[in-house]
């Protein structure tokens, strides 16, 4: 009895050694792996303090910018956490992590494969500055200002009012044109004037007439006119000019200006901006012959009609009494 507790004692002891030898052979790794870890998430703090500030900078939206330092910091913990499983000599259990992470990543990439997209998007519209808050766009088939550029979705405010969300991945994908980029816009006007119309006097009298009216246009070489098309009633020319506006309403407003401003000097000047007219030339001798040679209907036989007697004396005597 005595040998066997002698045994047991004796194998304890063997395998407190071992792992007392164990410890001690992993603790500058453990003790590494510690120091790592406490500086890792110090790092990873200051980087997305440092990120953050950064993306402030130059992205507009507020949660992208979070979404991005967070990123930045979750790599940093996640590298540190690699790091830290071979230095433990942990590489079966960092395999086993790394497949496990890649099914899972594949997995809820597939399932969320129209939310990552569009918010990636986000992220590249707000890096790139093609298009800001405030511009005026059209893009997907809608007009609108651009009020709010969110991870998803970009929000538009269409010349009626009405507030529409376009998803970022349909913005990136398809072209998009920015009104306000340039900050300035150019106002076409097409219009026709009769033919009776001296060409070389309503050239001048509109290139006048937008010279005066808006301070934008500062010379005439400034205007853009030319005559383009010999129209069913009208002569139909073209007219550009410039303005500095970002603003659509602006835009339109300065258009509808300048047609008014237009039509006026065109009416004091006698000078007549005809509708569509359409003229009608009749030979009236052929007319005279066709009607002669149409279809005439038979007259008719204006001779009063004889009257018959009618042979009944109670009808006779009945018409007698109704027509006196």
């Amino acid at each position: 009895m005595k040998s066997i507790i002698d045994n047991i004692v004796e194998q304890f002891h063997e395998y407190v050694g071992i792992w007392i030898n164990q410890i001690i052979s992993y603790l500058p790794g453990v003790l590494l792996s510690v120091g790592l870890l406490f500086a890792s998430v110090w790092l990873s703090r200051w980087l997305k303090k440092k990120t953050k500030s950064l993306a402030d900078n130059y992205v507009k939206d507020e949660s992208i910018a979070s979404l991005l330092s967070t990123m930045v910091s979750s790599m940093t913990l996640l590298g540190a956490l690699v790091v830290i499983l071979m230095i433990l000599d942990l590489d079966e259990a960092l395999t086993s992590i790394l497949a496990t992470a890649g099914v899972v990543g594949l997995a809820v990439g597939m399932a969320l494969q129209d939310p990552m997209i569009n918010t990636f998007s986000g992220i590249a519209m707000s890096i790139r500055n093609f298009y800001n808050i405030g511009d005026w766009i059209s893009t997907n088939g809608t007009d609108g200002q651009i009020k709010d550029i969110k991870l998803r979705w970009t929000e538009l405010q269409k010349p009626s009012g009405e507030r529409i969300f376009i998803p970022n991945k349909m913005i990136v994908s398809n072209p998009v044109e920015n009104y306000s980029i340039a900050g300035r816009r150019q106002i076409q006007i097409d219009c026709g004037i009769a033919y009776d119309s001296s060409l070389t006097k309503v050239k001048q009298i509109a290139i006048d007439t937008i010279v005066r009216n808006f301070d934008y246009v500062k010379k005439e070489e400034d205007v853009v006119f030319f005559f383009h098309n010999f129209g069913d009633s009208s002569i139909d020319f073209t007219l550009r000019f410039w303005i500095e506006t970002k603003s659509m309403l602006e835009y339109k407003m300065n258009k509808s200006h300048a047609i008014i401003a237009l039509k006026n000097a065109f009416d004091k000047n006698d000078i007549s901006i005809p509708f569509p007219t359409r003229t009608l030339d009749i030979d009236w001798s052929v007319a005279e012959n066709e009607s002669s040679d149409a279809y005439m209907p038979p007259k008719r036989n204006n001779k009063p009609r004889r009257s018959v007697p009618n042979k009944n004396p109670f009808w006779n005597q009945t018409f007698n009494q109704i027509k006196s």
